[in-house]
């Protein structure tokens, strides 16, 4: 599972090795990434909420831009990588 905040990507129960081969997973969250910088934090937040409220996951439009992003492939250059310390912090 993976859940963004701003320009971070928490996971859970999982590595960060496999979101990185999970192509289309990493660019869903690079989406919510990119919603967070257009919107602001607290925007994005609120209108998230209110969208989920209304419509639903699955329907909520940040959602269903994310999903759309899946096949973008530009997405595929705005990857941050983690140093050495942080990939051993993230797998203990």
């Amino acid at each position: 599972m993976a859940m963004v905040l701003g320009k971070t990507i928490h996971l859970h129960n999982t590595s960060f090795q496999e979101l990185l081969s999970n192509r289309r997973w990493l660019r869903h969250e690079l989406a919510h990434v990119q919603q967070f910088r257009q919107l602001g934090f607290f925007l994005f937040l609120w209108k998230y909420t209110i969208e989920s409220f209304r419509h639903g996951y699955f329907h909520n439009r940040f959602e269903i831009e994310a999903r759309a992003a899946e096949s973008d492939e530009s997405l595929d250059n705005f990857v941050f990588q983690p140093s050495n310390k942080q990939l051993q912090r993230s797998s203990a």
